[in-house]
């Protein structure tokens, strides 16, 4: 099966194991001021490099809009990777199961964009989800954002914040038209974010901008009615649950 020609940027900010397939484009995010890590560089201009303490992996997603022309363009990161198995144990295991080119031309003959499986969060909104993480000041900033750069966006908004799922980690793989008309739409957004945040707060909580990007892309698909298929991905270090649920519970009954 003939590979379509498809770039996935995999952003990193420390040197670490990468798939081999050629469509993998390991990129260093971050790199401005930063020595030399073997990897593409994010910050051949135009770039937004300097900015990744507080965009984290989208300084990767810019670069990628403003340089690459291929078909398809992707997102992932260092430690995270699509693949076509959910569960599977073991760090050996999951670089196998990393999916390779032969996989993913079947996809893409189907489906021009591909998301990771959704994250349920089930007792509670990925709005209220947002403000007990990050807080009531980024909520505003975010909203006033879109209210000023699109709103007629609100009502999708509204109805994405209100379910208890969503895609995150800002992966995706987009047919390249259908990726420019989201990075053409979204860091406008962002931009006004982070200048209603300094305004605010007189500095950026950090990596608060690619937290954001997180929902704004189920909040560009569903406004813009673009069908995507989900497929699973597979985390390449050991994930503390526990630790996690303990933080996810204490954000949300901090207040009680």
């Amino acid at each position: 099966m003939n590979m379509p020609d498809c770039a996935i940027v995999v952003a990193t900010h420390k040197p670490y194991w990468m798939p081999s397939a050629p469509m993998y484009l390991p990129l260093h995010v971050g790199a401005a001021g930063k020595a030399d890590i073997g990897f593409t560089r994010d910050d051949a201009a135009p770039s937004i490099s300097e900015k990744n303490p507080w965009y984290c992996e989208v300084s990767g997603m810019y670069w990628a809009w403003k340089h690459l022309e291929a078909a398809y363009v992707g997102l992932a990161q260092y430690r995270r990777h699509f693949s076509l198995q959910h569960f599977v144990f073991g760090t050996a295991a999951r670089k196998k199961a990393v999916i390779g080119s032969e996989e993913l031309a079947g996809l893409l003959k189907q489906d021009a964009v591909l998301l990771p499986s959704r994250r349920h969060y089930f007792i509670e909104s990925r709005k209220q989800q947002f403000a007990n993480a990050h807080g009531a000041e980024s909520l505003a900033a975010l909203e006033h954002a879109l209210r000023t750069e699109n709103p007629g966006y609100l009502p999708a908004y509204a109805k994405s914040m209100e379910r208890t799922w969503g895609h995150i980690y800002n992966m995706f793989i987009m047919r390249r038209d259908i990726f420019h008309a989201y990075c053409t739409w979204l860091f406008p957004v962002l931009e006004l974010m982070e200048a209603k945040l300094l305004q605010r707060l007189g500095v950026l909580p950090p990596r608060i901008i690619g937290f954001a990007a997180e929902r704004l892309l189920d909040v560009w698909l569903l406004h813009n009615r673009v069908a995507y298929a989900e497929i699973g991905y597979v985390t390449l270090e050991p994930v503390n649950w526990p630790k996690k649920i303990c933080g996810f519970l204490m954000r949300k009954f901090r207040t009680f």
